[in-house]
C-alpha cells in the first residue's frame, strides 16, 4: 500500500537531493501548526502503510516532509526551517514524546541545523547521539543524530557515552617514579607498562606512540610524521621526523591531473612517512630497551583488539559517514576493509582488531624500522602506489632519514619556552608570545587582555603562513621573526579594535600528543599525526598502514615559499612544546589539533605563567581560536560577558557547539627540588594519565 499525501513531490525530491540524505524522512518541526493534532493524525497513518510521503508548505516554501518505508524500519526526522516558538511553547517536545511512544520498534535519525542549539539539546535529551555533519548549502551545515530502538533486554547497555549533563572535574595527578599523559587510556597504560619493565621515559613514549596508532587511528598512524623534544642529561634535543614530498611530484604534474590546488585526499598529497623512523631513532639514541620490546603492548592491542572509547567512536563514525559518500574509487577500498570491516564504523564500546597492523609493528620492531623503508613493507607501499597512480616510491622511502635539530625558544617572564624550528609552525607560538609580551600587564578574564592575545596570535599566524616552510626556502631568517625588533613593530600595530589581516584559509587537523617523564629526570614531548583525521584515506592493504595527507599544505603557486617541489618538506602543523627555567627542566607540554596547536600552546603558557594555573586547570580553561579575518571561535563554556565585550571590539565571535575543535593537550611539570611529577590531561577527549 502506498499513501501519497503530497501533490508536489518534485520540489521535495529536489530538497532531498540537495541535502544528500535518504528520502525516508519525517519532519519534526511544526511549521504552520499551532499544535500537533494534524501531524499526529498523519503519523498514525504510517502504521498501516508500506510507504508514505508527505510535505508541508507555508506560502509556497517547503518547510518539511514526511516519508517512511516499512521495509527499512527506520523513522528519519529532518528539519529544514527552525521556529523558536515551537521550543518555547513545548510543541517540539510534545511531538518528540508522541513519536517515541508511538514508534518504539523503530530506529530513529534526526537532523537539524548545526547552529540550532535548542533542537540539538532537545534531541540529546531524548537520547539521540551525534553521528555526522553535512553541508546543505554553501557554509550552511546540519548535524545528523541517531537513536537505536528500545530493547528491554539490552536497554541498560544503550547508554549515551557522549552525553554529560553534569559538569565533571579532574584534579592534577601526582607521582614520583614515572608518568605518561596522552589522549587514550590504553596508550598511556602501554607507556607505563614499558617503564615498569625497566624502560625510561623515551621508551615509554615510543610504546605510547605505537599504541596510539592502534587505539586512536582517527588521528594518527604508522604512515604519518612525528616530532619530539627530549630532555636528557640536562640538555634539550629536537627531532624532526617529517617526510618530504616524493621526488617525482611537481606542481605541473598535479595540475596536469586537473587540480588547481593540492587535493586533500587520495594519492597526490601523500608524503614520505616519518613515524617509524622517529621510533627507531629515539630508541637507538636514548632508549634503554629494544624497539621490539617497546612495541609489544601496541602489537597486543592490534592482535587481541580493544573496545572503542567515546571520543574515538564519535570521530570514527563521523569519518566513516563522510568517506562512504566521497571515497568511491578502488584505491579507497582498503580503508573500508580495515576501518569498517562489517560495512559500518565500530560503535563506542565495540571491539576492533587489526592483525595486519600487528604484523607490521612486529616487522618494524624486529628490523629497527628498516623493513618499512627498504624491505618488504616498502615493497608493499611501492606496489600499491604504482597500481593507483601515486608518486611515492620505494626510492623515496629508502632515501629518508630523520633530522636532529636545535630547538628554538623565546624568553617569557622568567621562563624559556621551546619549540621545534621550521618547517614546523611552533615558531608561531613563540612569535605570538613575544608580541604579547610587549603589551601591558595581562589581567585575568578581561576583554582587553583577551583582545591583545587574539591580535598577537593573528599577526604571528599571518606572518607564519606567509614565511614558514623548509628553512632554506624561507625568505626571512627564523631568528628575525623571534627578535625583539620584529615583536615591537608588530605590537605597535595592535589597537583597541579587531584588525583584519589576510591569512590563508585554515583547515581542520587530526594529531596525537603525549608527554612522558621518569624518576631519573628524563622527559619527552612527542607528537605524531596523519594530518587531517585518518589522513589521505589511502591504506596499504593488509598492513594497517594509513597514509598521511601532509602534502595538502603545499602551494601550487611558484612565488609562494611553500611551493610544491619533489624532495621538499611542507609547512608542518604538529609541534611539541617544552618549558625550562634557569636552565632546568620544568616539563613537556603540547596541544594537538592542526592550526589550533600554536594557539593552544600560547594559551597554556599564559595560563601557567601569567595566572599560575595548575596543569589541569591550564588545560581545562575555556579556549578561543582565531579562524580568519576577524572571526574568533570560542568554546560553549567561554564566558558570555567576555564574548560580548570582544564583539564590541569588532571581533566576529562564533560559539562552538562542543570543544572538539579546540585541540587536546597534555602537561607534565617536574618539581626540581623533590623530583615530584604533576600532570594534567585533556578533558575534551578520552585523555588519561598513567603514573606510579
Amino acid at each position: 500500500m502506498l499513501k501519497n499525501i503530497n501533490h508536489r513531490n518534485e520540489e521535495a525530491a529536489k530538497a532531498i537531493q540537495r541535502i544528500q540524505q535518504p528520502a525516508y524522512m519525517i519532519e519534526a518541526a511544526m511549521m504552520g501548526f499551532d499544535g500537533i493534532p494534524q501531524l499526529t493524525e498523519t503519523l498514525q497513518e504510517l502504521q498501516g502503510c508500506d510507504e508514505v510521503f508527505c510535505g508541508y508548505y507555508e506560502e509556497e516554501m517547503l518547510l518539511g516532509f514526511i516519508s517512511y518505508k516499512k521495509e527499512r524500519g527506520v523513522l528519519d526526522i529532518h528539519r529544514l526551517v527552525v521556529d523558536p516558538d515551537h521550543f518555547r511553547k513545548g510543541i517540539a517536545r510534545r511531538l518528540m514524546t508522541f513519536i517515541m511512544e508511538t514508534f518504539k520498534d523503530m530506529d530513529f535519525t534526526v537532523s537539524t541545523g548545526k547552529a540550532n542549539l535548542p533542537a540539538l539539546n532537545l534531541y540529546k535529551n531524548f537520547g539521540f547521539i551525534e553521528t555526522d555533519d553535512f553541508e546543505v548549502a554553501p557554509d550552511i551545515f546540519c548535524t545528523l543524530l541517531e537513536k537505536k530502538r528500545s530493547n528491554s533486554e539490552t536497554e541498560e547497555f544503550q547508554m549515551d557515552y557522549l552525553n554529560h549533563p553534569f559538569a565533571s572535574r579532574r584534579h592534577t595527578v601526582f607521582s614520583k617514579k614515572g608518568m605518561v599523559a596522552t589522549s587514550q587510556p590504553l596508550a598511556a597504560q602501554a607507556g607505563l607498562e614499558i617503564m615498569q619493565k625497566g624502560g625510561n621515559a623515551i621508551d615509554a613514549a615510543i610504546a605510547t606512540a605505537a599504541a596510539l596508532t592502534v587505539v586512536e587511528p582517527t588521528s594518527n598512524g604508522i604512515g604519518g610524521d612525528a616530532f619530539a623534544l627530549v630532555w636528557i642529561k640536562d640538555k634539550l634535543h629536537g627531532l624532526n621526523s617529517s617526510g618530504p614530498a616524493p621526488q617525482s611530484i611537481s606542481a605541473e604534474a598535479v595540475k596536469k591531473r586537473g587540480h588547481d590546488k593540492m587535493p586533500v585526499h587520495g594519492m597526490i598529497p601523500i608524503t614520505v612517512p616519518g613515524v617509524p623512523a622517529a621510533w627507531a631513532e629515539l630508541s637507538k639514541k636514548f632508549g634503554k630497551l629494544s624497539l621490539a620490546e617497546t612495541l609489544k603492548p601496541a602489537i597486543r592491542y592490534a592482535e587481541e583488539g580493544y573496545p572503542l572509547s567515546p571520543i574515538l567512536g564519535k570521530y570514527w563514525k563521523l569519518a566513516y559517514n563522510k568517506f562512504k559518500q566521497n571515497f568511491t574509487s578502488e584505491e579507497y577500498q582498503a580503508w573500508f576493509d580495515l576501518f569498517a570491516p562489517n560495512g559500518k564504523a565500530p560503535e563506542i564500546g565495540e571491539m576492533w582488531a587489526s592483525p595486519g597492523h600487528a604484523a607490521t609493528l612486529k616487522d618494524i620492531g624486529e628490523t629497527d624500522a628498516r623493513s618499512f623503508y627498504e624491505g618488504p613493507i616498502a615493497e608493499k607501499i611501492d606496489t600499491y602506489m604504482k597500481q593507483h597512480g601515486g608518486f611515492l616510491t620505494k626510492e623515496d622511502l629508502t632515501a629518508y632519514k630523520p633530522e636532529w635539530v636545535e630547538p628554538i625558544s623565546t624568553h617569557y617572564k622568567g621562563y624559556d619556552v621551546w619549540e621545534i624550528p621550521p618547517n614546523g609552525q611552533g615558531i608561531v607560538a613563540l612569535m605570538a608570545l613575544n608580541i604579547f609580551s610587549k603589551m601591558k600587564q595581562p589581567a585575568w578574564q578581561t576583554a582587553e587582555t583577551l583582545h591583545e592575545q587574539i591580535e598577537a596570535m593573528k599577526l604571528a599566524f599571518t606572518d607564519g603562513k606567509e614565511f614558514v616552510t623548509e628553512p632554506q626556502a624561507m625568505p626571512v631568517e627564523a631568528a628575525h621573526l623571534l627578535s625583539a625588533e620584529y615583536a615591537g613593530k608588530r605590537a605597535e600595530t595592535i589597537g583597541d579594535q579587531a584588525s583584519d589581516p589576510v591569512p590563508y584559509e585554515l583547515p581542520k587537523g587530526g594529531t596525537v600528543y603525549l608527554a612522558a617523564a621518569d624518576e631519573e629526570g628524563n622527559m619527552i614531548s612527542y607528537i605524531q599525526s596523519n594530518y587531517m583525521g585518518f589522513g589521505s584515506g589511502i591504506v596499504i592493504p593488509g598492513t594497517g598502514i594509513s597514509m598521511q595527507n601532509r602534502g595538502a599544505d603545499f602551494s601550487l603557486e611558484p612565488d609562494h615559499p611553500n611551493f610544491l617541489q619533489g624532495g621538499k618538506r611542507t609547512y608542518h602543523t604538529i609541534i611539541p612544546g617544552f618549558l625550562t627555567k634557569d636552565g632546568k627542566a620544568v616539563g613537556p607540554f603540547g596541544v594537538m589539533g592542526g592550526y589550533m596547536q600554536p594557539q593552544g600552546h600560547f594559551q597554556v603558557v599564559t595560563n601557567t605563567i601569567d595566572y599560575l594555573m595548575n596543569p589541569q586547570a591550564a588545560l581545562d580553561a575555556p579556549r578561543w581560536q582565531w579562524i580568519e579575518g576577524k572571526t574568533v571561535l570560542v568554546e560553549p563554556e567561554f564566558p558570555n560577558y567576555l564574548a560580548q565585550a570582544l564583539a564590541r571590539k569588532g571581533h566576529a565571535i562564533q560559539v562552538a557547539t562542543d570543544g572538539g575543535n579546540f585541540g587536546r593537550g597534555q602537561i607534565i611539570w617536574r618539581n626540581p627540588d623533590t623530583g615530584v611529577l604533576s600532570g594534567g590531561t585533556e578533558s575534551r577527549t578520552d585523555g588519561a594519565i598513567a603514573a606510579w
